[in-house]
């Protein structure tokens, strides 16, 4: 007959030394963090699977027995919030990429590099939004750097800046 351990006893076992605990663990755990990924992702993504298994690791020494929550609470909150964070950091990612591959000189023919009017992903209030756009957005230079050249108050430039990009983000 099979000895069946709980969490807190594999939990006690792992901090002692025990590696088999430690498979155990991960082989109890591995299907919620597959199905946790392929709910957020809609396929299975390796990358944060394998890092679903670094936070139960990470859980298991952090945990405390005088917690008032059970481990499976404990791991599954962890779990969620960093899988979410991770995956909004790769989509953020993806995007940024995806807006700099638009305008860089690769994808570009010859007949691209005259000089043309930029035209807007939203439209823009005034000028001080397509100076803006153009400069910080576009080129990529520095919000702190734009306000300095155009004599202006740099919490004014960030605060538009950071509307304008949750424009562009609404409107991808």
């Amino acid at each position: 007959m099979k000895n069946f351990l709980n969490d807190y006893e594999l939990i006690y076992s792992i901090k002692d030394g025990n590696e088999k605990s430690l498979e155990i663990m991960l082989f109890k755990y591995d299907p919620f963090i597959i199905k946790y990924v392929t709910s957020l992702r809609g396929y299975i993504d390796e990358d944060l699977i394998q890092e679903g298994r670094l936070v139960l690791y990470n859980c298991i020494y952090d945990y405390s027995e005088r917690s008032p929550h059970s481990f499976f609470s404990y791991f599954s909150m962890c779990c969620k919030r960093r899988l979410r964070y991770l995956a909004f950091l790769e989509d953020r990612y993806h995007k940024t990429v995806l807006l700099r591959e638009i305008d860089d000189p690769i994808y570009q023919s010859p007949i691209d590099n005259i000089k043309k009017p930029i035209i807007p992903l939203i439209p823009l209030k005034d000028e001080l939004d397509m100076k803006i756009y153009e400069e910080c957005i576009i080129k990529g230079d520095r919000i702190v750097e734009f306000a300095k050249n155009h004599k202006m108050d740099y919490n004014k430039v960030y605060n538009r800046y950071r509307i304008l990009i949750a424009l562009i983000s609404q409107n991808l």
